[in-house]
This record gives structure tokens, C-alpha cells and sequence, in this order.
């Protein structure tokens, strides 16, 4: 049957994330393709696309995901195409020249061929060399390098964060890994050599923790990524809301019920509210409240990229955070 129309928008309220601008820049396959994009009403939103030729796109995969084919969700990923040095450099001077007007930068998703797998906390070291913010949300490889730039939030889900604990190495049985820019060993990022001490290090505990399962580990996996560099770190675990450790505190959002719905783009729409609560300098309590209802808003709509703001609204006053013990 076809999806249902979203629902109208109502009236912005305090508590609607619609009057910030955002810019998105970001490579596109094919040099006449404009790509369709949407704006939350009041937005300003601007578009910088580095074009790439179209037929060095790879095929296109199909996923599907629920066993009811009234839940089923199907997934195309892409890739993306090869990315020559010459147009790296080209998305890099545009990216340095957009830091000048930027309060908040996100760097999410995979990186595409012919992209070093450390891109992200090198764009990162740039903005935080000009004070502005960063969150990446990423996995593999790039989620495991990016404290090396030390980003003010790294967002894994618990999938994710467990995928960048095991390839992490562990402070007294070092593991071999990638040779980048930002390394000072292979496979060590090199916050892990600007803090000599110890008690500035993951321990071997921390990681044997952060493999378990359950809120102990997830809060020892942020840790880990904390103090391999990154400022705060939130992990996201679905229905279960988020936790975040920050130099402010350890903090759980719980979320009072499951919203059914097309989970894809969720954790897009949790992050816009933790860049949202960086440009406003939003407490952290509120901050993961609103990111964590902006992600069950976007379950529940039927096409990833839309957020349904009744639901939005309606959670929001029911999702409870809580201080995480010490």
C-alpha cells in the first residue's frame, strides 16, 4: 500500500530544532545531477557538491530487512565512486573555506574509495584548529582513527562502537593497523601518545569492559574512545535511548516506550540534535534528550529524512535522563 502522507507541520516551538542554517558538502556521481535534498521550513540550506564522473559508480546493493512485508525495508548502498587526489583536494580547500562561517561540522558515513581511512580526523584537526566543533558518526576504520583529530562528540551505535573496540589496540598488547597521517605508531592513534601517563590511557580493564555487554560496557567503550582523544562520546542502542560520557559527566536517555517504524536515518536525526545542542551550547541533559526524540521522530516516519514532529513533541517530555554512576 502506498506509505501515508507526513503529517502536517505545526507551528515552530522552543523546542523545534527549524531555525538553524546547515550546509551540506559532499561529493556527487555525475557532473549534470542536481540531487534532490530537503530543508526543514525556516531552514537555510546550503548545498556545495563536488561532481564526480558518473561511470566510475559502483553497483548498487540491495538489502532487505523484517521478515513481514509490511515492515520490510529495503536498503540501497552505494559505495560511492573513486575519489582521484586531485578532487580530494579540491573538497578539502572548499571544506576549509566553509570552516570561516561554520559553528558546528558533522563528518558522517563511510568514505569512499581513493579517501584515506583517517580523512575524518584530519578534516577534524582543521576545525578544531579554528574552534569550531565536530561530531563524526562513522564505523570501522574511520570511527577507530578519528579521536586521533579529537572530535568534540563521536557518536557509534553499540554495533559500531564494539567493531572500533576490538580493532583498537589495548595499552599493553599493541595491534597492528592502518599507516596514515596521524599516527605515530601503526594501528595507535597518536592521542595515545600525547598523554604518556597512565591514568591519561584506556586500560586493559576498559577494554576487557567495554567487550561486554549491557550499559557497563558501553559506558567502558565511551571511555576508551574518550581518552583515545575524542571530548564526549555517545553511544546510541536503539529502543534502549543513549549514553554519553563527557568531561561534564556520564549521562543515560531512556526512552519510555518503542516506536515502530523504518529505523533508516534515525541516527541521522539523533545527531542533528546533538549539533543542534553544540551550536546552542544546550546542557547535556537536554541536549540528549532532544537527539534521542528526534531519532525516534525519524522511526517514525516512513521514509528516512523526515521526522514526525508529533512524535517528536509527544517523547520528548517523556524520555528520562539520568545521571550514570561513577
Amino acid at each position: 500500500p502506498p506509505s501515508p502522507a507526513s503529517p502536517p507541520l505545526p507551528a515552530p516551538d522552543p523546542h523545534t530544532p527549524d531555525h538553524d542554517r546547515t550546509h551540506d558538502h559532499h561529493c556527487t556521481p555525475g557532473h549534470d545531477r542536481a540531487p534532490d535534498h530537503h530543508c526543514m521550513p525556516g531552514h537555510d540550506c546550503g548545498r556545495d557538491h563536488l561532481h564526480t564522473p558518473e561511470d566510475r559508480r559502483a553497483p548498487d546493493h540491495l538489502h532487505t530487512l523484517g521478515r513481514h512485508p509490511a515492515v520490510r525495508t529495503a536498503l540501497f548502498n552505494e559505495p560511492g565512486p573513486e575519489v582521484t587526489p586531485v578532487e580530494l583536494r579540491r573538497f578539502t580547500a572548499t571544506y576549509l573555506d566553509l570552516l570561516d562561517d561554520a559553528k558546528v561540522i558533522v563528518l558522517s558515513g563511510s568514505l569512499p574509495r581513493g579517501v584515506p581511512a583517517d580523512f575524518y580526523a584530519t578534516l577534524t584537526r582543521h576545525a578544531r584548529d579554528r574552534d569550531v566543533p565536530v561530531i563524526v558518526d562513522a564505523d570501522g576504520d574511520p570511527l577507530r582513527l578519528a579521536p586521533a583529530g579529537r572530535p568534540s562528540i563521536l557518536k557509534p551505535n553499540a554495533e559500531e562502537l564494539a567493531r572500533a573496540l576490538a580493532s583498537l589496540p589495548t595499552p599493553d598488547l599493541p595491534a597492528p593497523g592502518l599507516s596514515a597521517p596521524g599516527l605515530s605508531a601503526p594501528g595507535l592513534p597518536a592521542a595515545f601518545h600525547d598523554h604518556p601517563s597512565s591514568s591519561d590511557r584506556p586500560s586493559p580493564e576498559a577494554y576487557r569492559a567495554a567487550g561486554s555487554s549491557g550499559l557497563d560496557g558501553h559506558l567502558a567503550g565511551a571511555e576508551a574512545l574518550r581518552r583515545a582523544g575524542a571530548e564526549s562520546v555517545v553511544v546510541s542502542m536503539g529502543a534502549d535511548g543513549l549514553v554519553a560520557v563527557t568531561p561534564d559527566g556520564s549521562w543515560r536517555a531512556r526512552m519510555p516506550y518503542k516506536v515502530p517504524g523504518n529505523p533508516t536515518g534515525a541516527g541521522d536525526a539523533l545527531v542533528a540534535g546533538l549539533a543542534l545542542g553544540l551550536a546552542r551550547n544546550t546542557p547535556w541533559p537536554e541536549r540528549l534528550r532532544t537527539a534521542a526524540a528526534l531519532g525516534a521522530a525519524a522511526v517514525a516516519t516512513p521514509v528516512a529524512g523526515e521526522i514526525h514532529f508529533d512524535v517528536y513533541r509527544t517523547i520528548r517530555t517523556e524520555i528520562g535522563v539520568e545521571p550514570c554512576p561513577s
